[in-house]
C-alpha cells in the first residue's frame, strides 16, 4: 500500500500508468492517445489538490522546470508551432514530476516499490514482445517497423533505466544493496534484438558505472557534476564533430557501424545550421511535420522523414535556443545540489542515472 490516503495512490498509479503506457494501442487506433492523456489529466488535478491540501509548496527545482516549459509554450505561441503538441509535452512531464512528489514525500519506500513493481511489468512484457515479433509489434505512421508493446523501441530505452533506478531506490536504507541483475539484463536483451546503438551503449555505461558504485572500493564518487561534464564534453566532440567533420568515420567502421550512425549525422548537421540561424530562441517545439517540413527545404532525398534531430541537446536548441538550453543546465545544477543531501551511495546513484538518462537521445 503506497499510502493509507486512497487519493495519493490513485495520483501515484494514475501518474506511473501514463509513464510506462502500453503505447502499441495508440499505432493501432490513434484515439487511444486521448484516452492516455484523459488519464494524466485526471492524475494532475488529484496532485494539485493534494499539493493544496497538504499545504506543499513548489521547489526551486519545480519553478525552474515550469520556467522550462513555459518558455516552450510561448515560443510556440511566438512561432506558430504546434501548441496541442507542446501541452502533450507539458502534460507528459507534469505527470511524472507530481508521481515523484506526491509518492516520494508521503511514503517513500513504498511509492518506490510500486513504482519498480509497474516499470518491471511494462519493461518485461516489452522485450517478451520483441522477442516474439522481432521485426516490429506494430509500425509507425511513417511505415517504419519499431514499435512495441512501449511504442518506439528508441524512445523505450529511459523507461528501462527507470525501471532499473527504481530497483535501486527502492532498497532504501538496507545495509545489503541488491545489484539489478534481472533489470540490465532486460535492457541489454531488448538493445541487442533491436540492435539500438544508442541503448547498447548506454546499457554498457550503466552496467560498468554500477558495479563501480557496488564496490565503492573500485570507484567511491560519480557525481551529477561529473555526470554534466562528461556530457558537455561528449556532445560537443561527438555529436558536433561527427556531425561536421564526420571524425570518427574510422572507429565506427571497426564497430561496425555506418559512419553516418543511420543517417543522424546529417540530422545533425542540418539542425546545427538551424540553430545558427536562430540560436537565441530557436524555432519552438516542432511536431513531426514541421520537423520534417524543416528538412525537405534542405534535402530533396526524402530520406529524412524522422520527426526530431535524434539528440536531446540539439532538440533544446533547436525549441529555444541558447536561452532554454541555460534554463535547462540551471535545472541540472539545482538537481546535482539537492543530491548533495543524500547518502553517498545514492549520491553516486545518482550521477550514474544522469550520465545515462542524457546520453539516451
Amino acid at each position: 500500500m503506497i499510502t493509507r490516503i486512497t487519493l495519493s495512490k490513485i495520483c501515484v498509479w494514475l501518474g506511473l500508468f501514463f509513464l510506462f503506457r502500453p503505447s502499441v494501442l495508440i499505432y493501432y487506433n490513434p484515439n487511444f492517445q486521448w484516452v492516455f492523456f484523459g488519464i494524466a489529466g485526471v492524475q494532475i488535478i488529484c496532485a494539485c489538490y493534494l499539493a493544496r491540501k497538504r499545504r506543499c509548496g513548489i521547489s526551486k527545482i519545480e519553478k525552474w522546470v515550469i520556467a522550462f516549459y513555459g518558455f516552450i509554450l510561448l515560443n510556440n505561441l511566438i512561432h506558430n508551432t504546434s501548441i496541442v503538441h507542446c501541452l502533450k509535452e507539458v502534460i507528459s512531464i507534469a505527470t511524472l514530476v507530481y508521481s515523484l512528489k506526491i509518492g516520494s514525500k508521503y511514503n517513500n519506500v513504498n511509492f518506490f516499490k510500486a513504482a519498480y513493481k509497474i516499470s518491471l511489468f511494462f519493461t518485461t512484457i516489452n522485450t517478451i514482445s520483441a522477442i516474439l515479433f522481432p521485426e516490429s509489434l506494430a509500425v509507425d505512421y511513417m511505415g517504419a517497423a519499431s514499435i512495441y508493446i512501449l511504442g518506439g523501441d528508441n524512445g523505450s530505452i529511459r523507461l528501462y533505466l527507470f525501471a532499473i533506478l527504481f530497483r535501486v531506490l527502492m532498497q532504501g536504507d538496507h545495509k545489503e544493496k541488491n545489484f539489478p541483475v534481472f533489470e540490465i539484463i532486460n535492457i541489454w536483451i531488448f538493445s541487442m534484438i533491436r540492435d539500438i546503438a544508442t541503448g547498447v551503449v548506454v546499457s554498457a555505461s550503466i552496467t560498468f558505472l554500477l558495479l563501480c558504485v557496488y564496490n565503492k572500493k573500485v570507484f567511491k564518487k560519480f557525481s551529477p557534476y561529473l555526470a554534466i561534464l562528461i556530457n558537455a564534453i561528449f556532445v560537443s566532440v561527438f555529436v558536433v564533430m561527427q556531425a561536421t567533420f564526420n571524425v570518427f568515420a574510422g572507429l565506427l567502421a571497426i564497430l561496425g557501424r555506418n559512419a553516418t550512425l543511420t543517417s543522424r549525422t546529417f540530422l545533425w548537421s542540418m539542425t546545427v545550421d538551424w540553430i545558427k540561424d536562430r540560436p537565441l530562441f530557436g524555432y519552438g517545439f516542432l511536431d513531426d511535420n514541421s520537423f520534417n517540413s524543416l528538412v525537405q527545404t534542405r534535402t530533396s532525398s526524402g530520406l529524412f522523414n524522422t520527426g526530431n534531430p535524434h539528440n536531446t541537446y540539439l532538440t533544446i536548441l533547436l525549441s529555444g535556443g541558447i536561452i532554454l538550453l541555460c534554463i535547462f543546465i540551471i535545472i541540472l545544477i539545482r538537481i546535482s545540489r539537492n543530491c548533495n543531501k543524500f547518502d553517498v551511495f545514492y549520491y553516486n546513484i545518482f550521477g550514474v542515472f544522469l550520465f545515462t538518462f542524457m546520453w539516451a537521445f
